[in-house]
């Protein structure tokens, strides 16, 4: 019997997602590596990629708005 949620994953959602993903690792490294770089190299790698996964988790795409590039602000 099939459940409903059986299918086949979308490639093109997972696209998307990991395209995401990597523009905000890009975004927080810059944001955040001035300050952290004393820390080993992994250490920050996996300090990144969890706030990255944290944001879209919770945010999804707009974590990109949330999330700007170093030198731009944030308008509220």
């Amino acid at each position: 019997m099939r459940r409903r949620n059986d299918g086949p994953v979308s490639t093109e959602i997972d696209t998307e997602r990991e395209r995401v993903l990597s523009e905000l690792r890009d975004r927080i490294r810059s944001r955040l590596g001035p300050v952290i770089d004393h820390l080993p190299q992994a250490e920050i790698d996996r300090l990144i990629d969890r706030i990255a996964r944290f944001k879209y988790r919770h945010e999804g795409k707009a974590a990109l708005r949330s999330t700007p590039p170093r030198g731009v602000d944030i308008d509220q």
